[in-house]
């Protein structure tokens, strides 16, 4: 009798995996219309502009065409960061409007908004890659990998 008890325990002990799952998998749909989704998609989109632009300057045959391209980055490179800062502000004030607070989940969507946006070297393409990839799942599914991800790490910390 005691090792079932002893097992039953142990299964309703909280577990970060367990907690994780059910946060990430039962995360509730996104607001994709809201302003801070807006607001990181132009600046992904200002991101691009900056990556043609350095291509453009690095396959440009003249002097002025380089120095075009370069001030055509730099303006996509600044007007990239300020959008995607204000979509980190916007983001967590918006998580305030809805929740009536600040959570550890909304500190991670303010992490991984902040490490996206500022981004460099090697882990640009990174950052990129994941930007897409979280539209891509938000799209698809109605939920994006950040607030998947903010969900579960809220969840595992409620759980305890």
């Amino acid at each position: 009798m005691d090792v079932i008890n002893e097992n039953e325990a142990a299964f309703n002990e909280p577990s970060f995996t367990r907690d994780f799952a059910e946060g990430f998998m039962g995360a509730p749909k996104s607001n994709l219309k809201a302003m801070s989704a807006w607001t990181g998609y132009a600046g992904l989109q200002a991101t691009k502009y900056e990556k043609l632009f350095r291509y453009t300057s690095k396959t440009s045959s003249t002097w002025a065409s380089k120095a075009g391209a370069l001030k055509g980055a730099k303006v996509a490179a600044i007007g990239g960061k300020f959008l995607g800062v204000g979509g980190v502000i916007l983001s967590a004030y918006e998580d305030y409007e809805s929740n009536g607070k600040i959570g550890v989940g909304t500190g991670v969507k303010v992490a991984i908004g902040v490490a996206t946006t500022f981004a460099y070297g090697a882990f640009g393409p990174v950052a990129l890659g994941y930007t897409i990839v979280d539209l891509a799942v938000g799209s698809s599914t109605g939920t994006t990998l950040t607030d998947r991800i903010a969900a579960g790490i809220e969840n595992t910390v409620i759980g305890q």
